[in-house]
């Protein structure tokens, strides 16, 4: 009697074991195939498929050494200049959601509204730090060191509030009128929204 090496089949002749269905066996993904030919053909894609997933890694990891070049040539060369360190007081104008477009019910999210409702305010907050360029910013720094232009630094607050320099508001009287002035403008064209609808 002639086993089979991959399952539980066994055969009185040669002939029956080689007309056998899982006579070849990938140990990569598991798939069973019928001929040697098919056998060879799959095993060659899966190394294809290797060589080529290895040489997206290494593109990916050039890719990334460019960047980082990139953001080091834009610091030497003072484009990238943060107008305020970890611990500076900014003021700003910003808003909070009060209500939601969905809510959860059970066991699955339901929308409830069409526009969330926000409460737009205007308060000192706390700079935590500056962010760093980002990969998908690399054609902004290309283009910032090509033009000599400065980047424009984005930064983060300790609430994980973001904003940039142009955002920033000298007093509180000046950050709170525009706080009103987006409220009005949000109410509009929530009320144009609602009206099209």
């Amino acid at each position: 009697m002639i086993k089979c090496n991959i399952c539980q089949a066994e055969f009185k002749t040669q002939r029956g074991f080689d007309n056998h269905k899982h006579r070849w066996y990938c140990h990569e993904c598991g798939t069973k195939l019928i001929t040697l030919n098919g056998y060879e053909r799959h095993m060659k894609r899966h190394e294809e498929g290797d060589a080529k997933a290895e040489k997206e890694r290494l593109l990916a990891i050039e890719r990334q050494n460019q960047f980082r070049k990139m953001v080091e040539l834009l610091k030497e060369s003072g484009l990238f200049n943060p107008k305020y360190k970890a611990g500076d007081k900014v003021i700003l104008s910003t808003y909070r959601v009060t209500k939601p477009t969905h809510e959860k019910r059970w066991n699955r999210m339901v929308r409830v509204r069409y526009e969330e409702e926000r409460y737009y305010y205007a308060q000192e907050f706390t700079v935590h730090g500056n962010l760093e360029p980002e990969m998908r910013n690399s054609y902004h720094v290309e283009r910032c060191i090509r033009e000599n232009e400065q980047y424009p630094v984005e930064y983060v607050t300790e609430c994980h509030r973001w904003f940039n320099d142009g955002s920033v508001f000298q007093d509180m009287r000046s950050a709170k009128a525009d706080a009103d002035e987006k409220g009005k403008d949000y109410k509009k064209a929530c009320d144009f929204a609602a009206m099209c609808r």
